[in-house]
């Protein structure tokens, strides 16, 4: 879940003030709220930046604690920096050797 609701509220902000400044639907901030749609990272960046602008001081994982937490235990998608340079060497070695790669 998140806090979106109870920031919102106790900053005695509306959903539609907060949807007007994030250019979306009061309707979408409710399903946020509700949790019956979950915001992308950018979503959830653009949420807590319009909240700022409202005068909210907060970060994503105050706004978002669930999310956070859940990101920092999911592994990279993509492999790390070290591999990468691993490959290419042994791509640019295998070619300068006339082996294909």
């Amino acid at each position: 879940m998140n806090n979106l609701k109870s920031l919102r509220l106790s900053a005695k902000i509306t959903q539609r003030a907060l949807a007007k400044e994030m250019r979306v639907t009061q309707g979408a901030i409710a399903h946020y709220e509700s949790g019956r749609r979950v915001p992308s990272l950018s979503g959830c960046r653009r949420i807590v930046h319009a909240l700022e602008r409202l005068g909210v001081r907060c970060s994503l994982s105050t706004v978002f604690p669930d999310q956070v937490e859940r990101s920092a235990d999911l592994e990279p998608i993509l492999p790390s920096d070290s591999h990468l340079v691993q490959c290419a060497d042994a791509a640019v070695q295998a070619s300068s050797a006339g082996v294909a790669p």
